[in-house]
């Protein structure tokens, strides 16, 4: 990742090119065993956590139809 300059916030992608590896987010990765849950939405194992607990959505008003789910 390239360096900002001070100041700069850019969005998360999510590690795009870990993703074109096969592999995790980094922070995934780093964090401790079932602290950061990510996947497909559409896999029975992230559909069971979302239906099973309690998420948010962040300004699902907007009607963007976000699709990263905040676990409280």
């Amino acid at each position: 990742v390239p360096t900002r300059m001070k100041g700069v916030v850019e969005k998360c992608n999510f590690c795009a090119e870990r993703l074109a590896r096969v592999q995790q987010p980094k922070c995934v990765e780093d964090a401790e065993p079932g602290r950061i849950i990510f996947g497909a939405i559409d896999s029975p194992e992230i559909r069971d956590v979302i239906k099973s607990k309690f998420t948010i959505r962040r300004k699902q008003h907007l009607g963007t139809e976000p699709s990263v789910f905040y676990i409280a």
